[in-house]
């Protein structure tokens, strides 16, 4: 159960970047506050909202963990450790504005979520 639902917060929070993420990757320590993952694969698109000339063609992180204070979560940071970063890059192939209507629809969701939390 509590691989389920941490997989869906990975995903809720890290799922632009992470590609498929698995309840069975996670090694899960709630009362901890430890969610650790390994071989990890970053998502294609992981860049894309970066405006830069570079696309992701594969990349892993073999070492993902995050540590959640639940005792004093509202004062207390989560820390996120990232060992191994191994990503390839290629050219963006892409034409300018070939993407323009799912960026525009990428800031409408920004604008109402920041809207939203404010």
């Amino acid at each position: 159960m509590f691989r389920s639902v941490a997989a869906d917060l990975v995903e809720d929070f890290c799922g632009k970047y992470l590609d498929g993420v698995d309840p069975s990757q996670l090694n899960v320590s709630m009362w901890n506050g430890q969610v650790k993952m390994q071989n990890v694969v970053l998502k294609t698109s992981a860049f894309d909202d970066l405006g830069l000339p570079v696309t992701v063609v594969h990349g892993t992180i073999d070492l993902l963990e995050l540590c959640i204070p639940w005792a004093s979560i509202q004062s207390s940071p989560i820390t996120v450790l990232v060992q191994n970063v191994n990503i390839l890059l290629g050219p963006n192939t892409k034409e300018p504005g070939a993407d323009e209507d799912a960026r525009a629809a990428l800031a409408r969701r920004r604008r109402l979520d920041s809207d939203f939390a404010a």
